[in-house]
C-alpha cells in the first residue's frame, strides 16, 4: 500500500522527503490488499510499498496453492524520527485452510524465516527470525482481516499488528467497479506506543485499484493518503506473459497441452472479488487453444471460448483453477457463445 501523506504537523520530527512524490507512480500493492498472501501456483509476483515511515519490496514465488516462498527488505522509522530498523528477510507462506461458504471465502495463513537487520540502536548486521499469521474472511460485499508481523534480532522485537474491516454498499461483478468503505487499526509495538487508526475509501478493478483515507494516532493526526494500482500488459508469445503493474508486478510462465470443442462453462466455488476472478483469467488464457475468458462473480460461473478445432481436457481445467486456489463443482460444454452466455448472465 503507497501512502502519500500531508506534510506532518507541527513538532513532528520526521518529514516527507522529496523522493517518495516522485515515487508515487511506482509504487506497488502491498500485502494490505484483498488476496492477502494467497499466489496462485507457478505465478511469481513483486510487490513495493512506500510511506514516509515504512518501506517494503518483495518478490513472492507460489510453489502450490497453498505453498509461497517470498524474499523481501523493509525499513520502519518511529513516529519521532530516531529510531531506524531495516530487515532483509526470506520467508515461506502457508495457507493452512481456506473454507468456502455460500457467499465467501475464509483463510487463515502462517508465515515466517530467517531475516538479516540493521538498525539506529546496534551496529553491524544481526541475524533474526520473523514469522506470523494472517486471517481473513471475503465476501462480496464485507471483508474482514486480522494479522501480526514480528521481527526479532539483536535483542529488540517489533510486532505490526492490523485489523481492517470494509464494508461495499453493493456486490459488484468482476468487470464492475467495486467501493468499499472501511476501517484499519494498525499498531507497531516495540517501535511506537501509538495506535494508527485509518478511516478509508477503496475502488476497484481486475485492473485498478485505488484507496483513499486520513491516518491519525495520538503523535501524529490527519495524514491523508492515496494507494493506487494500474496493470499493464504486453503480450509476447502465446506461453509468457509479462504483465506490469504501477503497484504489483506479476509474471507467469505456463505451457499446457490442448485437445478440441466450442464454449465450455464451469462452476467454481470461491469468487468474491475481481482479483480472485483475475488470478483465474490468467491462468486460462495461458493455455493456448483458449479464445477468449468471461467471468461471473455473481453466478460464481468462468466460461471460455475456445479457438477453432480446439478443446482442453477438463482434468486440466480442473487443475489450472484448483492451482488458482478455487474448486470447481461442475464443468459443461454448451452451444452458446461467450457474448450470448454473458448477455444471459446479465439478464437472470
Amino acid at each position: 500500500m503507497f501512502r502519500f501523506k500531508l506534510p506532518p504537523a507541527r513538532g513532528r520530527r520526521c518529514a516527507v522527503p522529496r523522493g517518495w512524490l516522485a515515487a508515487l507512480p511506482l509504487a506497488a500493492l502491498s500485502t494490505q490488499a484483498v488476496a492477502g498472501f494467497f499466489i496462485p501456483r507457478d505465478i511469481t509476483m513483486f510487490m513495493f510499498t512506500a510511506s514516509p515511515d515504512s518501506q517494503m519490496a518483495e518478490v513472492a514465488h507460489g510453489l502450490r496453492a497453498n505453498l509461497s516462498v517470498a524474499a523481501g527488505q523493509s525499513r520502519y522509522v518511529s513516529d519521532d524520527g530516531l529510531t531506524e530498523r531495516r530487515y532483509t528477510t526470506l520467508q515461506a507462506n502457508w495457507l493452512v485452510h481456506r473454507a468456502y461458504g455460500s457467499d465467501g471465502i475464509t483463510n487463515a495463513y502462517i508465515y515466517g524465516g530467517p531475516l538479516a537487520a540493521r538498525g539506529s540502536e546496534f551496529a553491524g548486521t544481526h541475524s533474526g527470525v520473523h514469522g506470523g499469521f494472517w486471517a481473513d474472511h471475503e465476501t462480496r460485499r464485507i471483508y474482514a482481516r486480522l494479522s501480526t508481523h514480528a521481527y526479532h534480532a539483536a535483542g529488540h522485537t517489533q510486532v505490526v499488528t492490523t485489523a481492517q474491516g470494509l464494508w461495499a454498499p453493493y456486490a459488484a461483478d468482476y468487470e464492475d467497479i467495486a467501493t468499499w468503505f472501511g476501517l484499519q487499526a494498525e499498531r507497531r509495538s516495540g517501535l511506537t506506543a501509538a495506535t494508527q487508526i485509518t478511516p478509508l475509501l477503496r475502488l476497484f478493478q481486475r485492473r485498478w485499484w485505488v484507496d483513499v483515507g486520513v491516518s491519525v494516532n495520538r503523535e501524529h493526526r490527519g495524514d491523508a493518503f492515496v494507494n493506487l494500482m494500474l496493470l499493464f500488459e504486453l503480450k509476447g508469445n502465446a506461453m509468457n506473459k509479462i504483465k506490469f503493474f504501477i503497484m504489483t508486478i506479476a509474471l507467469s510462465l505456463t505451457a499446457i497441452p490442448v485437445l478440441g470443442a466450442s464454449t465450455i462453462k464451469m462452476q467454481v466455488e470461491g469468487l468474491v472479488c475481481a482479483f480472485c476472478g483475475s488470478a483465474i483469467e490468467k491462468k486460462l488464457r495461458s493455455n493456448a487453444a483458449t479464445a477468449d475468458v468471461l467471468v461471473s462473480l455473481e453466478h460464481k460461473i468462468v466460461a471460455l471460448s475456445l479457438k477453432d478445432g480446439q478443446d482442453i481436457a477438463d482434468d486440466t481445467l480442473r487443475t489450472q483453477i484448483t492451482d488458482a486456489g478455487y474448486q470447481v463443482k461442475k464443468i459443461e460444454r454448451v452451444p452458446d457463445t461467450l457474448d450470448s452466455l454473458r448477455a444471459a448472465l446479465k439478464g437472470r
